[in-house]
């Protein structure tokens, strides 16, 4: 399924970057939702696009901490950030492309694969 439950795994102690997360999920969640119920591509875009919005808020947040932290990797993670921005922006392109139902979903997967592995993977490195 392409909904995303938030679960204990998901979770790294720090709570602004732990709420970022919340709401990042929260936000895929509905998108992804409403792409399944057939919403116009207009709206399923603007969706997107207060994603990558509250994505670079997110990115702005990890740097800042990983700043405050002196972190080994900082930036190596930070430029993963820039990348991920543009496959984010990418993703965008292949959403509003779509030409069924089915490739937009598809689309929203590769979206949700990415969130989890940011998730669980990169940022887990933070702790």
């Amino acid at each position: 399924m392409g909904i995303i439950e938030w679960n204990d795994d998901f979770g790294l102690g720090i709570d602004e970057l732990d709420r970022d997360h919340i709401m990042w999920i929260d936000m895929y969640n509905a998108l992804y939702r409403a792409a399944q119920a057939g919403t116009d591509k207009s709206t399923l875009l603007m969706s997107f696009d207060e994603i990558i919005s509250h994505t670079r808020f997110h990115f702005t947040n990890e740097d800042a901490f990983m700043d405050e932290k002196g972190l080994e990797g900082a930036q190596q993670h930070k430029a993963e950030h820039a990348k991920m921005l543009r496959q984010m922006n990418e993703l965008r392109k292949g959403l509003q492309e779509a030409k069924t139902q089915e490739a937009t979903i598809e689309t929203l997967i590769v979206l949700r694969d990415w969130l989890v592995q940011h998730i669980l993977e990169s940022d887990r490195e933070l702790t």
